[in-house]
């Protein structure tokens, strides 16, 4: 795959936050963040660097269990998309660490094929 053409430069305004930082009666959060950055930060901004929204069992959201939801409590992937049609989107995909919770930790723990690799282990011995 070429390279984009469309390269950050010093021009550019990045708004990074978590996808529950605002609230607003009758809406989830991920609708607030789209209404107050279209209203208040349209022109100002390009690009909204949400940190993670999915679902996640602790460290404040880095600790994913599952990369193909949104996190219910935040919003939808409608909700994504909308925010897309405003501006520029950036997320992490944490991984190099997840929830002892996901899917693909229960898979590399019963020795699945395709996944016996996305993790490492150390005996109780090591001094990390």
């Amino acid at each position: 795959m070429a390279p984009s053409a469309d390269r950050f430069d010093e021009r550019d305004t990045i708004l990074i936050t978590y996808g529950d930082t605002l609230h607003a009666d009758g809406e989830n959060p991920l609708e607030t963040l789209h209404r107050f950055s279209k209203d208040h930060l349209k022109g100002i901004i390009e690009t909204i660097h949400i940190l993670p929204f999915f679902p996640y069992s602790s460290d404040d959201g880095f600790s994913v269990q599952d990369y193909y939801a949104v996190n219910p409590d935040v919003g939808t992937w409608d909700d994504v998309d909308a925010l897309a049609e405003d501006f520029g989107l950036m997320f992490d995909a944490v991984f190099n660490h997840m929830s002892a919770q996901s899917e693909w930790f229960e898979k590399f723990l019963a020795g699945d094929a395709g996944y016996e690799h996305l993790f490492m282990t150390e005996s109780l011995e090591t001094d990390l």
